[in-house]
């Protein structure tokens, strides 16, 4: 199996925070390809590891956690928003190591599309073998690095911009420099038919950015974390309908209240949006 660089790496962590959330009995979700991964690649030092001796430390996993489940619910609902509506194409940029492959019904004639570098499609493939697990939809694997032309190579593997489509960028735009994320932005909207739908994690919140790095577990991992453009912001000029939710909310939603120790710490922001046709729209932030 091929090594998985820093980036790579929080993949990995997602994909054992959502193993964890499958083994609770009120979880949110099941997902089996993260538990198959968190069987493959047990937990380690790669990602917020912690042994429990630091309350800071340990209050801001419970916060990742809780972002991680939250982010999951929410980006779940968008794409189970667009198979109600009828959309059959499904793309996840960025797609790492996600399990909505294996475990969402997408409905009759779906392609979901994933898309993400070839280091890392090159890892997740592997796994996917050794889990044995049967896909729920037609999966069709895009490697291409955003920064090269990934539209072309999306097409490529058979997606039609002439149709209606349903978006996932989850974790990604806070890696990317902003003039990468704007013409990521930019190409998804091109090829989005009116009618398709988005959803978005935008930032993590300025207070849990900026912290003392030998009291936070995941300091490793926000070194890698690019400068916050304003997504919600772009993603709404550039033709989408959008609203605003945020990690307590969406838990909420779900009959649940944010761990303890992160309650005290800013929620997380996610967006969903539907494609319109011409003029633009006010975010609706209520």
């Amino acid at each position: 199996m091929a090594d998985l660089d820093d980036l790579g790496l929080t993949a990995l962590g997602v994909a054992w925070a959502r193993a964890a959330e499958s083994s609770r009995d009120d979880a949110l979700f099941d997902d089996p390809l993260a538990e198959a991964i968190a069987r493959i690649r047990p937990r380690g030092s790669e990602f917020g590891g912690d042994d429990g001796t630091d309350e800071r430390g340990s209050a801001k996993i419970r916060a990742m956690y809780d972002w991680i489940v939250a982010r999951t619910v929410f980006l779940d609902e968008v794409f189970a928003a667009a198979v109600a509506a009828g959309i059959t194409q499904f793309v996840i940029l960025g797609s790492g190591l996600d399990g909505r492959g294996f475990r969402l019904d997408f409905g009759s004639g779906a392609k979901l599309f994933e898309v993400d570098r070839p280091s890392v499609v090159e890892v997740k493939e592997d796994l996917v073998a050794q889990s044995g697990l049967a896909p729920t939809v037609e999966r069709r694997v895009v490697a291409s690095d955003l920064a090269d032309d990934w539209l072309r190579a999306l097409q490529g593997k058979g997606f039609r911009a002439d149709l209606p489509s349903a978006w996932l960028a989850e974790g990604l735009f806070v890696y990317l420099p902003d003039g990468l994320g704007l013409r990521v932005i930019e190409g998804i909207t091109a090829a989005s038919e009116s009618g398709s739908r988005i959803g978005v994690t935008v930032r993590r919140a300025a207070s849990s950015v900026v912290d003392d790095s030998a009291a936070d577990p995941f300091a490793d991992v926000r070194k890698l974390w690019r400068s916050d453009v304003d997504v919600a912001q772009h993603v709404d000029a550039a033709g989408w309908d959008c609203e605003l939710s945020d990690t307590r909310e969406v838990l909420a939603a779900h009959g649940r209240s944010l761990s303890e120790a992160a309650g005290a710490q800013e929620s997380a922001t996610l967006l969903s949006g539907v494609r319109r046709q011409r003029g633009h729209g006010t975010i609706d932030r209520s």
